[in-house]
């Protein structure tokens, strides 16, 4: 068996795949939140083609879920300020491997933004 560099993040860097591989799986798992991340689909599928194995992440569904429905709340609150202050800066905080500032472009928030992501 190949040994991946995700084999050897470590256990901490390695949650940093919980909250995406829930936004990837959200689409088809919880369709009724219609929450979709093509970004977080697209990244989950190369991991686990690269050999990957993800299915720990899967196992506490409930998990998983909540948070599809805090990414999609603040996805939400996002948007509604980015439309108030499309010239204004939207600052993230924590982001790890988010994909927000793709889902509200998705969602049609003015482009012209200032986005900075700090971890």
């Amino acid at each position: 068996m190949a040994v991946h560099a995700i084999d050897r993040l470590g256990d901490v860097p390695q949650t940093l795949l919980i909250p995406l591989v829930a936004r990837a799986d959200a689409r088809r798992r919880w369709p009724r939140y219609g929450f979709a991340d093509a970004v977080a689909e697209r990244v989950v599928a190369r991991l686990e083609a690269e050999g990957v194995d993800l299915a720990w992440v899967r196992k506490d569904h409930p998990a998983l879920r909540s948070l599809v429905v805090r990414a999609a709340w603040f996805d939400r609150q996002c948007a509604a300020f980015c439309r108030r202050h499309p010239d204004g800066t939207a600052i993230s905080l924590g982001v790890g491997l988010d994909t927000r500032r793709e889902r509200l472009a998705a969602l049609g928030v003015p482009a012209g933004m200032d986005w900075r992501e700090l971890d």
